[in-house]
């Protein structure tokens, strides 16, 4: 399918290096030795399940076997400025995604038909100021070139894939005394309260507490897989995700396939319970 869709769009403002082959077959290529980069702290969540970190160290341990060099390494950035940057960001998209679906509609959106947290967020967007929202844009533009440079300093990047193990459905939504808040704020569109109360933040740290990886990288736009290699004794694959630098998706290729030949996967399923 990549190979059928990649190349640039008319209009689009930003175009990926064309690549030398077909992504196909990539698969099929031994990679070089590669420096892999590996870590198992996130600057956006304070701890790791232990599932999720001897996943990392069962995937060094196997990469190593197939002859690259591992070396433990810590990404360092301001969590903060990212989180609420990351948080401006994705509620101002909210509210836009409202108002494109009222414009496409023809009708103005109510509570009904939107999901508590999709309808709060809206809220939060709606509160923010357009200079807000830009400053948060550049923000996280500075901070991905960051994380970009902290990649590029080797060849991939390893870690763990989420910050625990997969959750029930809901999960991550709120209970108790903060859900009845975030109801109230959602219902009236009271975002200029919800941005400054702690349930919004306290929302925010129990998203990035389950992924506080996959993220990161999505802003400088690095290529990136999940790869189950490891199942924990619940019989849940627990993934580990492998970042390369920008563009280079053809090592990520290379990569997949080595590791799905020395480790296959295909006919492994998850235990239910």
């Amino acid at each position: 399918m990549l190979d059928a869709i990649t190349g640039p769009a008319v209009g689009e403002l930003c175009v990926l290096p064309k690549p030398a082959t077909s992504f196909a077959s990539e698969l099929a290529r031994q990679p070089k030795k590669l420096r892999i980069a590996f870590s198992t702290t996130s600057p956006l969540a304070s701890e790791i399940h232990a599932d999720c970190v001897a996943a990392v160290a069962d995937a060094v341990k196997l990469l190593s076997d197939l002859g690259h060099e591992l070396v433990e390494t810590k990404l360092e950035l301001d969590a903060e400025a990212w989180k609420r940057s990351m948080a401006v960001m994705m509620s101002g998209i909210c509210a836009a995604d409202v108002r494109d679906a009222e414009r496409r509609m023809g009708t103005k959106a109510n509570r009904r038909g939107f999901d508590q947290v999709t309808w709060l967020s809206r809220a939060i967007g709606e509160s923010f100021t357009a200079g807000e929202y830009a400053e948060a844009v550049r923000i996280q533009h500075r901070i991905g070139r960051e994380v970009a440079t902290f990649v590029g300093k080797h060849d991939v990047w390893l870690t763990p894939t989420l910050g625990t193990p997969p959750v029930e459905i809901g999960a991550l939504l709120s209970t108790g005394f903060a859900q009845r808040i975030e109801s109230v704020i959602a219902t009236l569109q009271l975002g200029g309260l919800a941005k400054r109360s702690s349930a919004f933040e306290a929302l925010i740290d129990r998203v990035l507490a389950f992924m506080p990886f996959t993220m990161l990288v999505n802003s400088p736009g690095l290529p990136s897989m999940n790869v189950p290699l490891l199942w924990n004794s619940g019989g849940i694959p627990i993934g580990v995700m492998l970042t390369g630098q920008y563009g280079d998706d053809a090592t990520m290729f290379q990569l997949a396939g080595q590791l799905e030949k020395a480790r296959p996967w295909e006919d492994r399923r998850p235990t239910l319970t």
